[in-house]
């Protein structure tokens, strides 16, 4: 997909979650910052939220890839810098207006797997245990790199391993063939 493509199909999935989200009440929230709220609140006074450009600039990405010592594929970096949203959607971070890439950062706080070659997109539904992860070090291409779901209690028990990729593979599923898929099945079904 070329970036605008990219950027479109993200825009897409967003959106479609939104509205699903919003018929089910979801779409209201405390605490939504005063640019993302819609005007309108609900008899708790939480304000209904809406999808807004993410002001995530190419250079804030550049800097968590050379921290981390990882190269995002573009439509993982499309998807941190299209939108502002705070979709319920497990095994997947939100995207917040005043630091866009700060439940994303949240994700990353275990070095052991990015020496594993796995860049994580979230948790999944409380109490199930999974952690959603990108498998860099299987990607034939860049737009191709399989998801994968990590129990993450057996991990979190023992971390002595380290970044020892055999033993987290040992204890993780496939989720999805790549992040497209991914992300059509969290958004658009």
């Amino acid at each position: 997909m070329t970036q605008a493509e990219q950027a479109a199909f993200v825009r897409r999935c967003y959106e479609t979650a939104y509205e699903k989200q919003a018929q089910s009440d979801g779409a209201f929230l405390p605490g939504v910052p005063p640019e993302m709220r819609t005007g309108l609140t609900d008899g708790r006074g939480w304000f209904q939220w809406k999808l807004i450009p993410a002001p995530t600039r190419p250079e804030a990405l550049d800097a968590l890839e050379r921290k981390w010592g990882v190269s995002l594929p573009p439509l993982l970096r499309a998807f941190l810098s299209t939108d502002c949203h705070f979709l319920n959607a497990p095994g997947f971070f939100d995207v917040r207006p005043d630091d866009p890439l700060a439940v994303f950062r949240s994700t990353l706080a275990e070095p052991a797997l990015f020496q594993a070659g796995l860049v994580p997109l979230g948790w999944g539904e409380e109490g199930g245990g999974a952690l959603y992860c990108l498998d860099l070090a299987n990607m034939p291409d860049e737009d191709c790199c399989p998801v994968i779901a990590l129990d993450y209690l057996s991990f979190s028990m023992d971390l002595d391993g380290g970044g020892d990729r055999a033993a987290l593979l040992e204890i993780s599923k496939p989720a999805a063939e790549n992040l497209k898929t991914y992300a059509e099945q969290l958004f658009l079904q």
